[in-house]
């Protein structure tokens, strides 16, 4: 056995004069889960956004907790909490244009800024006791408008500073990162918003945010830069929304990504009524739940960024089944450790999502409609007032329970129906 193994392709090239090492397992693997990393401009992205995120996430557990303190409303609730993603589906389009005209790294850069200058204007507001339930109404508003033109020109970027073959791996971190906040963010708003008020936590908010604003200044000149035409952004709009709706798999991975967030977001939102009414804990235990969604999502992500490319459509109708009993056993078994754990399998299903179904779309579309392509996504995001404003007023009639298990019934039938009538998407690797 030992004469054979010597006697392999490195003996032959020492003949011909020519040193080539002997394969081992090692240099036959050329992506790991972190590979990404390798890329500076990658790491300092990958921060700011995990930053931006963080940020967000500790301020929308202040702000839910403080609007429902304040109305003790669950519409009311709904409306703020949904506020952000309005302007999402109304500017996406045009922020999607103006990612693919525009230097991307220019207009993550202003959008970070106008994050901090609204976290600094809430933070004075609230240390003033000035603070009215309004106020985080027009927030989210302005800070929806802000995300909608942020995340596309982020995410287009992203295939600029990694090579292709690592696209895949990139996103998954991201999405990651954006996760790990997700867990890590929410506990430590409601421990702080227990012991020292929320102008504490919206002070965290405006260093976090403004750190993110630091880490892209970082991110040296990439490759390709966005195109500098002359051509108008309502005409390369227009020409966006044909080359979508045009690609017949694209067009039917919105749809389904829509379906599947109109029946799965309300649940964040609505975590304050659920936190309690069902529950009857404080903002330590709305802290937590909230970081079991992240915990979920992040132990997706890293699955996703460890798997190879098969089978990613048929992941994705699954996940519409995990989201789907864990909201139906939140409705069936209204106990907090319960609720712990039923939070983490439905953020792992809904947090895992949004990854595969921006690498499926990142595949499938030329470079020149990246920005659009995710401004389409946003737009998917935008929709979340569509299902959180009617599920708002819902819970205020018949109550928390019975709406999440509605919202988890919907999720199981409609993955049920997806599953057996699209066969395309159950073989789309």
């Amino acid at each position: 056995m030992n004469s054979d193994s010597g006697n392999t392709s490195p003996v032959n090239n020492r003949q011909s004069g020519e040193h080539v090492p002997p394969i081992t397992k090692r240099s036959r693997i050329h992506i790991s889960t972190f590979s990404s990393f390798n890329s500076p401009n990658f790491v300092f992205l990958w921060l700011g956004t995990t930053l931006m995120i963080a940020s967000h996430q500790m301020m929308f557990v202040a702000q839910g907790y403080m609007v429902y303190k304040l109305t003790e409303s669950a519409t009311i609730l709904g409306i703020v909490g949904g506020s952000s993603a309005l302007p999402m589906l109304i500017l996406a389009p045009i922020a999607g244009t103006v990612a693919d005209k525009f230097k991307r790294k220019n207009i993550v850069l202003i959008c970070q800024s106008g994050s901090v200058l609204l976290a600094t204007t809430m933070t004075i507001l609230i240390l003033t006791d000035l603070i009215k339930w309004q106020y985080f109404l027009i927030t989210g508003i302005s800070q929806g408008a802000v995300w909608a033109f942020n995340a596309p020109a982020r995410q287009a970027w992203l295939p600029q500073i990694v090579p292709k073959d690592k696209l895949h791996n990139a996103i998954s971190l991201i999405s990651a990162g954006m996760s790990s906040a997700f867990i890590i963010a929410p506990a430590i708003a409601g421990f702080i918003y227990e012991f020292n008020g929320p102008g504490a936590v919206y002070m965290l908010v405006t260093f976090s945010a403004s750190i993110a604003v630091l880490t892209t200044v970082f991110i040296r000149k990439t490759k390709i830069e966005a195109s500098t035409t002359k051509t108008r952004i309502i005409h390369e709009m227009i020409d966006g929304w044909k080359y979508m709706l045009g690609e017949r798999n694209v067009r039917l991975l919105f749809i389904l990504g829509a379906l599947f967030t109109l029946l799965w977001s309300p649940i964040q939102p609505l975590l304050p009524v659920v936190v309690e009414l069902v529950y009857e804990k404080d903002a330590k235990s709305l802290g937590l739940l909230s970081s079991m969604i992240g915990l979920g999502a992040l132990s997706g992500n890293f699955i996703v960024a460890s798997l190879p490319r098969k089978k990613r459509g048929l992941l994705l109708i699954s996940l519409a089944f995990i989201s789907g009993s864990a909201l139906l056993g939140i409705s069936l078994f209204p106990f907090f450790v319960v609720g712990l754990l039923l939070l983490l399998i439905q953020g792992f299903g809904s947090g895992t999502q949004y990854p595969i179904l921006q690498i499926l779309v990142m595949e499938k579309v030329d470079e020149h409609y990246r920005g659009r392509a995710m401004g389409f996504i946003m737009m998917i995001w935008g929709m979340m007032p569509l299902a959180v404003f009617p599920a708002g007023i819902a819970v205020d009639i018949w109550g928390p329970t019975i709406v999440i298990g509605t919202l988890g019934l919907g999720l199981l039938l409609s993955g049920s129906i997806i599953m057996i009538t699209q066969k395309w998407l159950r073989d789309m690797d």
